[in-house]
């Protein structure tokens, strides 16, 4: 099949067309008549011609002013502001007691008045309800606050995949919920210092975010607030933090370096760094006291963990899928290991569990298929169900002499040595 726009071989099922970046039109390779041919330009060609033409001005705007929001980050306010004062209609514009509730129009650049406090909206994940002030529009690129502007509300600009710039006031303190929900197109955006909390889903499925730098004075960052943002390479958490939501950081598949508070936060939100293909260490800060659920699973190119003394609880699945991980230590302090906390972590070929744990949970290492020897502490006094089965290259266990186990705790070819045997000979 040709392209309709360049007359390039197509493949039936492509998405675009590699030549021009046409959408998939396919011009048919020949026609019966010329009223035929005439007939297909007009109702077929033409339109998906103006279509394309359309989203390529749209395209093309996005990349300018993408270099326009790095001006401005460098000092050019005067570059975006003037493109916002030639595209901007107040009537397209809903403003009620200080708060932007609507805007209906459909520029690319958008500046709102001055006197604005909040940019309004809703968002609700659990229940679905999605608001946005822009209403998920496909022509808005880039967003000028003014600096009245205090709260940017749910929702804010939730969908708006093509919004690639927003200047975000010195007055801003926070960040509402699935305020950038889905902006596709944001790669980089200026969060101001007086800034406290960043909502859950604030920045969820961004997927072009690469920098984001989150001032000191954030406390709290939100469930899912940067999950998905495939585009992010490092972060460094402030020691401001003193809490980080589930999944707050999930997906983000090429960070590589995160750079956690040494201060402040206590506990590691569940999912909160899951799936990560890009993390090769981790290591937590001394303060941190629970590791939730799911924290690190599925960090799969991580291969080492460094776990501080300080850290009493080890979550279900913590670790689970960390196939990389090739070593690690259970603190003293870690009274209960989590069910599955290190499922399925292949690699895993040295492990020490300190004088002080008393229960290893459920399926804790099962699958552990490099581990061939382990020693139990005198202190550990319960081991869950399928602990260590599957770990078909674990030869010998040494296990406290009055430690109570199940027979599907491990491989039937693994050798159960009880302490006191072992002294005795």
């Amino acid at each position: 099949m040709l392209c309709m726009i360049c007359d390039t071989e197509v493949n039936e099922h492509a998405v675009i067309c590699r030549n021009c970046g046409a959408m998939p039109w396919k011009k048919p390779e020949s026609f019966p008549d010329d009223d035929a041919h005439k007939k297909w330009l007009e109702n077929e060609y033409y339109p998906q011609l103006m279509r394309w033409q359309e989203t390529k001005r749209l395209r093309d705007a996005v990349d300018s002013l993408t270099a326009a929001v790095h001006s401005l980050q460098t000092g050019n306010e005067r570059l975006l502001a003037a493109l916002g004062q030639q595209f901007t209609d107040l009537k397209d514009m809903r403003i009620e007691d200080g708060v932007l509730r609507k805007y209906k129009g459909n520029a690319a650049v958008v500046r709102i008045p001055d006197g604005v406090k909040r940019i309004g909206g809703q968002f609700d994940m659990g229940s679905g309800a999605f608001c946005g002030v822009f209403e998920a529009s496909a022509t808005l690129c880039a967003v000028i606050l003014p600096d009245s502007v205090d709260t940017i509300g749910d929702g804010a600009f939730w969908g708006c995949r093509n919004l690639s710039a927003v200047s975000i006031p010195a007055g801003v303190t926070s960040i509402g919920n699935g305020a950038f929900y889905e902006c596709a197109a944001l790669s980089a955006i200026s969060l101001p210092a007086g800034i406290t909390r960043i909502g859950a889903h604030s920045f969820l499925g961004c997927s072009n975010l690469a920098e984001i730098m989150i001032p000191a004075g954030v406390t709290s960052i939100g469930d899912g607030a940067f999950y998905g943002c495939d585009s992010l390479t490092e972060l460094a958490i402030p020691d401001s933090v003193t809490a980080i939501g589930k999944s707050a950081f999930g997906a983000c598949k090429k960070l590589k370096k995160i750079t956690f508070p040494t201060a402040g936060v206590t506990s590691i939100g569940g999912q909160a760094f899951d799936e990560y293909e890009g993390l090769t260490e981790i290591v937590i800060p001394d303060n941190i006291m629970n590791i939730a659920d799911n924290a690190f699973s599925g960090c799969v190119w991580a291969n080492r963990v460094t776990i501080p003394d300080s850290v009493t609880r080890i979550g279900r699945e913590a670790f689970c899928g960390c196939t990389g991980l090739t070593a690690v230590t259970i603190p003293e302090n870690v009274t209960r290991l989590g069910d599955g906390a290190f499922e399925g972590c292949t690699a895993l070929t040295a492990l020490t569990v300190s004088d002080g744990v008393k229960s290893i949970g459920e399926s804790a290492f099962q699958q552990c298929t490099a581990l061939t020897e382990i020693t139990l502490p005198d202190s550990v006094i319960r081991i869950g169900n399928s602990a260590f089965i599957g770990c078909t290259n674990l030869k010998k266990a040494m296990l406290p002499h009055d430690l109570e186990i199940s027979d599907g705790c491990f491989p039937k070819e693994c050798e159960i040595i009880r302490r006191e045997e072992r002294e005795e000979v």
